[in-house]
């Protein structure tokens, strides 16, 4: 997953019974110091909505070139 993927939840992980939001952009990624990454998401149903992701609560829609 990189900056510019589109992305839906992953409703198959631990993000089971949060609201729908629909498609995001990632717009930003970091990894912490365990190791773990995370992705800031643009819902695009949302108004101004962006929040962090790690990689097991989304999908990857559409890659980026």
């Amino acid at each position: 997953m990189k900056v510019g993927d589109l992305v839906v939840r992953n409703n198959t992980s631990y993000s089971m019974g949060a609201p729908e939001v629909g498609e995001g952009i990632v717009l930003d990624s970091y990894e912490n110091e365990d190791g773990v990454d995370y992705y800031e998401v643009q819902w695009l149903d949302a108004y101004e909505v962006r929040m962090w992701y790690d990689r097991l609560e989304l999908k990857v829609v559409s890659e980026s070139r």
